[in-house]
């Protein structure tokens, strides 16, 4: 007869209900939790006015996730096709507009971009320096270029994308909530100038748009360059569309779900370990944004008094966060919209062509350890 008083008693773990409801186990399920919990998100953070929240709340969403042990690997192709509609939406922004602006104000626009380059590079020279991030993971993470690009950028140079999300996000937060500040208080305007009109969607021209950005994809998966899937569709679009042969169609619901698609994509390369070290870090990483705001609005404050340009519209196209945040809030605000959305994108183009060299460069000069 079996002795069972000498065999250890196995015990039926109770699961936890709470958390298998909210993260759960199966592949689906997590696919729906994921997409409820990033719905949840981008309502709460439009209702308080955040950026980019479309970007930001699937990015958190997938964190959690991450944080829980219960990734969501997203799919190679929805994320390329991304990349390809970010590339066209920025590409959308350099139109004849922006050549004339450029060459009206092309001596401040190149003192400013060089000034604004210069201080990010030094605060992340600081940042590599003091060790609270990695050499070209702190020089990418504080360039003032497009959050997102700048994010898919450094991942192909070797950088930590996570930690430069992290970065670059939370400047985007924080300065787009100081310029909220800053327009209330110098706003020509307050109301909004911007009334919302349907304008439907022209199924050709989409069609195009879409098939060009396959396209791009496809030469960009077969030559294997860098960062191809948002490179080729950027220049290849805004050499379409100067020609005249496209004409870039993206409706809103596209983007939104691009700007998802992205998010999901970095928040679920988080892990336990790097969420524990960015807690670690936030503190030095505010301080360090604080600086750069302090220091690039003595800047906008010296071209308000030494140029016939107001000094909101100066703040705005000098501030080294989101373009299309700092356009909104213009637009909002009586500022000078053209002015501000030439300099943010040339600025732009000027960290895409230097970002890596000037990485390259600046952690060549710290310390072997």
């Amino acid at each position: 007869m079996l002795d069972s008083g000498n065999r250890p008693e196995t015990t039926k773990l109770k699961p936890n209900i709470l958390k298998d409801k909210i993260f759960p186990s199966h592949i689906w399920q997590r696919w729906f939790a994921l997409l409820a919990i990033s719905a949840i998100l981008i309502v709460c953070l439009q209702m308080i006015g955040l950026p980019a929240a479309a970007l930001i709340g699937p990015m958190i969403a997938a964190i959690l996730m991450s944080a829980r042990a219960k990734p969501v690997k997203i799919p190679a192709i929805p994320f390329y096709y991304a990349q390809g509609v970010i590339g066209c939406l920025i590409a959308l922004s350099v139109d004849s507009g922006f050549v004339t602006n450029i060459q009206e104000h092309a001596l401040l626009f190149i003192i400013s971009i060089i000034f604004v380059l210069l201080v990010s590079s030094a605060l992340g020279y600081c940042l590599a320096y003091f060790k609270v991030l990695p050499g070209s993971t702190a020089i990418w993470g504080s360039a003032p270029g497009a959050a997102s690009v700048m994010t898919l950028l450094s991942a192909h140079y070797g950088a930590d994308a996570r930690l430069v999300a992290l970065m670059q996000y939370l400047r985007v937060v924080m300065i787009a909530a100081f310029a909220s500040i800053v327009a209330h208080f110098f706003a020509i305007d307050i109301a909004s100038t911007e009334p919302d009109k349907y304008v439907p969607l022209d199924w050709f021209l989409f069609a195009q748009t879409m098939i060009f950005i396959s396209l791009a994809i496809l030469i960009g998966r077969v030559s294997k360059l860098p960062s191809a899937g948002l490179m080729l569709p950027l220049f290849g679009a805004i050499a379409l569309q100067f020609s005249g042969l496209l004409t870039i169609t993206l409706p809103p619901l596209l983007l939104q779900i691009s700007y998802a698609i992205i998010g999901w994509h970095i928040g679920s390369g988080f892990t336990r370990d790097i969420i524990v070290h960015a807690a670690k870090i936030m503190p030095k990483l505010v301080l360090s944004i604080l600086a750069l705001i302090a220091i690039c609005s003595l800047y906008a404050y010296l071209i308000s008094q030494m140029t016939d340009i107001d000094l909101l519209t100066a703040y705005l196209a000098t501030s080294p966060g989101g373009a299309d945040a700092m356009v909104i809030i213009a637009a909002s605000a009586g500022g000078n919209t053209a002015f501000i959305m030439t300099m943010q994108t040339f600025r732009f183009f000027v960290v895409l062509l230097t970002g890596s060299t000037l990485a390259r460069i600046t952690t060549k000069y710290l310390p072997r350890n």
